[in-house]
């Protein structure tokens, strides 16, 4: 079976090596027909070592993804998170929007009692 980080591995080889061991590869391992792999590493090889993006324009519709917020939590909401984020491995904020995407999602819903005044 061929893995991803099995191809990138061998990637540091030169050219001829990197040819012979894809097509390998692609056939004990069922990945295609020889013209499919020959113009998958002609595509490999056309890339470049460096791209110009000084003319590249933002996306439009990255503003529209993700909506900056200011909130206010008590501190140990924010250590909760902050630990649990430090566990995973993920950005803390990053967390707290997936918690409340799944929140969303499932339409949970804040069950709040208030006391009356007497």
């Amino acid at each position: 079976m061929v893995t991803v980080a099995r191809i990138f591995s061998q990637m540091m080889m030169t050219d001829a090596g990197f040819t012979s061991f894809f097509r390998r590869e692609s056939k004990s391992s069922g990945i295609g027909n020889s013209c499919r792999t020959e113009s998958l590493l002609e595509k490999v090889f056309e890339m470049r070592k460096e791209y110009d993006f000084s003319k590249a324009q933002k996306n439009p519709y990255a503003r529209r993804l993700k909506r900056q917020v200011t909130l206010r939590m008590d501190e140990g909401t924010i250590s909760y998170f902050k630990d649990l984020a430090q566990e995973i491995g993920v950005p803390y904020q990053t967390l707290i929007n997936l918690y409340l995407r799944d929140c969303a999602a499932s339409h949970k819903k804040l069950a709040l009692h208030w006391k009356t005044a007497v």
